[in-house]
C-alpha cells in the first residue's frame, strides 16, 4: 500500500513552479563589485588565490547573523562571471557584532571523469599477489 493517493479535491494548480531568477538591488550591487574585480583578474592572466593584490578581491563588512546570506550572494555573482569565490579567514566580530568577509576570483574548478570500473579494476590487479589479510572471526577465532 503506497503512502501517496490521488488527490480528490478540484484542480487549481494551474502555474509551473519555476526558480527565481530575479536579482534584487542587493544582489545587483554585489555583482556590479564583484565584476570589477573579475575583470582585474582576468587582465593580470588570473593569477592564484594566493596571488590576488587588493584590487582583486573584495571585502565587505557584514553581521555575522548574515555571513552565509552574504556569500551565498558573492558566490552567485562569481558564478555570473565564471569564476568562483577564494575565501580568505573571515575576522572576529568587533564589539558591534560585525565581520568582514574577504573574497577574490579563481578559476572554475573541473570535477575530473569518474574512471570506468574495469579500468580500475585493471590498474588494482597490476601489483600481483597480494597477501591476503588473516581470516579471523569476531573475537580472534578461525
Amino acid at each position: 500500500m503506497s503512502k501517496f493517493s490521488e488527490a480528490a479535491t478540484e484542480d487549481t494548480q494551474t502555474a509551473l513552479a519555476t526558480r527565481n531568477h530575479d536579482r534584487d538591488e542587493d544582489q545587483r550591487g554585489i555583482d556590479a563589485l564583484v565584476k570589477v574585480r573579475v575583470d582585474a583578474w582576468t587582465a593580470a592572466d588570473k593569477p592564484a588565490p594566493d596571488k590576488l593584490t587588493q584590487a582583486m578581491t573584495v571585502r565587505l563588512q557584514t553581521p555575522a547573523a548574515d555571513k552565509s546570506e552574504l556569500k551565498r550572494m558573492l558566490r552567485r555573482a562569481y558564478l555570473l562571471y565564471k569564476s568562483e569565490p577564494a575565501w580568505y579567514k573571515d575576522t572576529e566580530p568587533d564589539a558591534q557584532g560585525n565581520i568582514v568577509v574577504k573574497s577574490g576570483p579563481q578559476a572554475v574548478k573541473v570535477k575530473a571523469p569518474k574512471a570506468e570500473a574495469n579500468g580500475d579494476q585493471a590498474q588494482a590487479d597490476q601489483g600481483g599477489d597480494q597477501p591476503q589479510a588473516d581470516q579471523r572471526g569476531r573475537f580472534g577465532r578461525r
